[in-house]
């Protein structure tokens, strides 16, 4: 009996029916387009369909909004419109067709499906000529300047030049010209030159002046009226200097290695400090001493022999840069240090350069044995040895100070 009226009061909205449940309660079958407990859910109500598209109500709580979209809209929810943003460009009008399409409508010298096309864009219009749109698609019209004709302006007065050394062409009405002269130049189409006859020598550039006057303008180290003085001639550069012109009457002399001054006229050996016979060389910065064989130092004054370096009766040798000890029978090495009687190996100095020959009888003691501060061994008998020592040191291994 309750269940009976429960259903009497119609609780299902929207045409929806109900039905009696087994015990208690009901449900409601909702027709197409509407859902929930009681049918109450409108699939279309708002309405999800934009730009005035028409809702149709589907399964469930299902609609669709196409085939029912206004012309040029599309898209699920009709929310694509195919005029916004407009495709068409140079304020070509966007109409609307069916689905998603459209149409442009172009301005006057536009074309194209979407007005793309310029009818004045390359400009068709030559020398300055001003393109004018003139009509529907790609029609055109060009404004010509003065002294321009024809279909795009290709027609000039002034091509090629009437107007002979460089005068300019004034275009005129229709095909008439008119010649401006340069300075110096006169004529009907400047044909007369003023320094055509060059008075100017030493390549001195005439400059034209009104009517038939010029200048001489000189070139570099040149002056004169006709450019006639030389800077360089003669020559005021001493000690094989080279004279450069300058602007004017003007020069610059410049000078050999070693040589400076104005003129060149001062000596960077003129107060040579090179001792021994050694020879003075002239350079970029200054000046340096080439020593004669046995001498070193800034000014040669030092002698390679000097402080009697070759021990055992050896003789000193000068040699470039240097000195060579020549040793007695039985000792060698650079300075005679070497006993001959062992193990040994003589150096000779030549040049900077050791040339290096070894010896070897049975056993060497100095091969194993360090001398300090820069101390030099010396075999004396097999097992035994002596370190010479540097002035200032002392010891069997010159270790101690004194």
């Amino acid at each position: 009996m309750n269940l009976i009226i429960e259903c009497s009061s119609n609780p299902c909205r929207n045409s929806g029916t109900c039905s009696l449940l087994h015990g208690s309660g009901y449900t409601c079958s909702c027709i197409t387009g509407y859902s929930g407990g009681t049918c109450n859910v409108d699939a279309c109500n708002p309405t999800p369909c934009y730009n005035s598209g028409s809702c149709n109500r589907g399964t469930g709580s299902g609609y669709t909004c196409r085939p029912n979209c206004p012309v040029g809209y599309s898209g699920p929810r009709c929310q694509h419109d195919a005029c916004n943003p407009t495709p068409c460009y140079n304020s070509g009008s966007c109409s609307r067709g069916p689905g998603s399409g459209f149409t442009c409508i172009c301005l006057d010298g536009y074309s194209g499906p979407r007005c793309q096309d310029d009818a004045c864009v390359p400009s068709p219009c030559l020398n300055s000529g001003t393109c004018v749109r003139s009509g529907p698609g790609s029609q055109y019209t060009c404004n010509c300047g003065v002294g321009y004709s024809g279909l795009n302006c290709v027609i000039d007065a002034c091509v090629p030049n009437p107007c002979l050394h460089f005068g300019t062409c004034d275009r005129g009405p229709g095909s008439e010209y008119r010649c401006d002269c340069n300075i110096g130049y006169y004529g009907g189409i400047c044909e007369h030159d003023a320094c055509a006859s060059n008075p100017c020598v030493n390549n001195g550039t005439c400059i034209r002046g009104p009517g038939s006057g010029y200048n001489c303008s000189c070139g570099i180290g040149f002056s004169g009226e006709m450019c006639q003085v030389d800077a360089c001639e003669p020559s005021p550069c001493l000690n094989y200097g080279i004279c450069a012109r300058g602007p004017s009457s003007r020069y610059t002399c410049h000078c050999e290695v070693g040589y400076f001054g104005t003129r060149c006229q001062d000596d960077v050996c003129s107060n040579n400090t090179c001792q021994e016979g050694s020879t003075c060389i002239r350079g970029d910065t200054g000046s340096s001493c080439a020593c004669q064989i046995g001498y070193v130092g800034h000014d040669c004054e030092v002698y390679t022999c000097a402080s009697d370096p070759c021990y055992n009766s050896g003789a000193c040798v000068p040699v470039v840069d240097g000195y060579a000890c020549e040793c007695v029978t039985g000792f060698s090495g650079n300075q005679c240090i070497i006993d001959g009687t062992l193990k040994s190996t003589i150096i000779f100095r030549l040049l900077g350069n050791y040339n290096i020959l070894t010896v070897s009888i049975l056993w060497d003691i100095c091969a194993n044995v360090s001398c300090s501060n820069n101390g030099a061994c010396v075999r004396q008998i097999i097992s035994f040895y002596q370190c010479i020592c540097k002035a200032g040191y002392s010891g069997i291994q010159c270790g101690g100070k004194y």
